[in-house]
């Protein structure tokens, strides 16, 4: 088993429950120091009290029909970063989302070769400014104080080449582009070949509204809410093949696809043989054609995104709009009611984390398991809703892994990107990691300061860093060694 230790901490001034944490695919530039005069900072998140900045939080406003974004006290600094002696580093971006905020972390990536000290900080309250391994960068509340975020995620691509905080040295663009998901896709479209987003991942948010929220971070602008889904948001992922496309689960039953390069809908999974309460959970199949979802009905769901209507869409959702927006008259939503394969079978409760380990579905209910299972596929996968007549409900339980403490609804595991490492929390503040097909007996991480529900762990794209947020508003930075 691989070594894990603590290696920072956070305790994020809102003091809401922290519901999700992602990583972005990119690698930027870090740096040793104090946050620079150009870069938002926040009170009480991650900066001493004796530095302190009037700068505070980057106010999120749907409000307007240009949908612009207030700062609040927040000048530019026009001083070049080359022109400054602050030493770099390659680190990875994190966003973690809770009550109505949005916060961005600077991780350092655990690649990078230059000699920044790692500092432990395990103590209860904000990370050390001095601790360049791990430092909030940029903060978003939303103006209706009554919103909950409940997922976020890095998706698509904004049309600014520099870092989401600072410029990039032009000699790592290459770089940073090629780190990213491969923006050609099997889903049989064409890209632009003069395609202008070519920066930064983009960051999403949703929850209670039910509205996704895009966000430019290099900007700092809301550029878009897709509005679609009538109830909450619990979970958004983005396609492996493209970057452009996410999917979102909600309690109003359905699951959407959609489209960021072009603000689309593009089609909606729901109706007759779909979730019957809320869908809690989503995955992407590794090659991007077909997902799964999991809800409150306690049933697994795997839908298709090669029926031939729904390849039509996402083709035609890539077409430039001819106007200012897209509207219905001019890009029709594909409705798709039948998944070709599901169960009810496994699980006697709610199914709040999915995921798929290759082509073997791993799920966790709130009867303290979590399984691994082999669906038996029917022939036919990408058939239309019209022609699947009997939907397959046959799989092979292959195992489980007991999670104690953990009958809470809405505690998800994380998986690193290779799906060697299995890991989550629980309602007392422990972690349990695994390695997936090896020793049963699982790695108890107990940790003496945090004792509350342990929301959702994840790992960083090079699975060298473990992050857990918690309902006591906490982040936690774990380095695997």
């Amino acid at each position: 088993m691989r070594c894990l230790t603590l290696s920072g901490g956070s305790k994020e001034s809102h003091f809401q429950q922290i519901y999700c944490a992602s990583f972005s695919d990119d690698i930027h530039v870090g740096y040793n120091t104090a946050v620079p005069a150009s870069f938002p900072t926040t009170k009480g998140m991650g900066q001493p009290s004796g530095n302190q900045d009037k700068r505070d939080v980057i106010i999120i406003d749907s409000s307007s029909d240009d949908e612009k974004m207030t700062t609040t006290e927040t000048s530019q600094n026009e001083k070049a970063m080359d022109d400054t002696n602050i030493n770099s580093f390659h680190c990875y971006y994190m966003a973690t989302c809770g009550g109505n905020h949005l916060t961005l972390y600077q991780i350092k990536s655990s690649s990078d070769e230059s000699n920044v000290t790692n500092t432990n900080n395990s103590s209860h309250g904000t990370c050390n400014n001095e601790n360049a391994d791990f430092l909030v960068r940029q903060v978003y509340r939303d103006a209706d104080e009554d919103e909950i975020f409940y997922s976020c995620l890095f998706a698509g691509r904004c049309r600014h080449r520099g870092d989401q905080f600072e410029q990039i040295p032009s000699a790592l663009h290459k770089k940073i582009h090629s780190t990213a998901s491969n923006h050609h896709t099997n889903l049989n479209f064409q890209q632009d070949d003069d395609d202008d987003h070519c920066g930064p991942q983009l960051c999403c948010v949703g929850g209670k509204r039910g509205v996704i929220k895009i966000i430019d971070t290099v900007q700092q602008s809301l550029i878009v809410s897709l509005i679609g889904h009538t109830d909450e948001l619990y979970d958004l992922k983005r396609c492996p093949t493209n970057e452009c496309i996410i999917i979102s689960a909600s309690n109003d039953e359905t699951i959407r696809l959609w489209n960021l390069k072009y603000p689309s809908q593009i089609a909606i999974f729901a109706g007759h043989q779909g979730h019957r309460e809320a869908v809690l959970s989503i995955d992407w199949h590794p090659l991007g054609e077909y997902f799964v979802s999991s809800g409150m009905d306690g049933s697994i769901k795997l839908w298709s995104v090669q029926t031939e209507k729904i390849k039509n869409a996402i083709k035609d959702s890539f077409e430039p709009p001819k106007g200012s927006e897209r509207d219905d008259t001019y890009f029709q939503t594909v409705y798709h009611q039948l998944p070709f394969w599901a169960t009810s079978k496994l699980h006697t409760d709610y199914v709040d984390s999915v995921a798929f380990v290759g082509d073997l579905i791993m799920s966790k209910s709130t009867t303290n398991v979590i399984s691994l299972l082999k669906p038996i596929l029917p022939q036919e996968i990408h058939a239309s809703s019209a022609s699947l007549s009997n939907i397959n409900d046959k799989f092979i339980h292959l195992t489980d892994y007991p999670v104690p403490e953990c009958g809470q609804w809405y505690i998800r595991f994380g998986l690193d990107k290779d799906c060697k490492l299995l890991a989550v929390g629980n309602c007392i503040g422990d972690l349990r990691v695994w390695e997936i097909g090896g020793a049963k007996k699982p790695l108890f991480l107990g940790n003496p300061i945090c004792n509350s529900v342990v929301r959702m762990v994840t790992f960083s794209p090079d699975a060298k860093i473990m992050v857990a947020v918690c309902d006591d508003s906490s982040v936690w930075k774990y380095n695997v060694g």
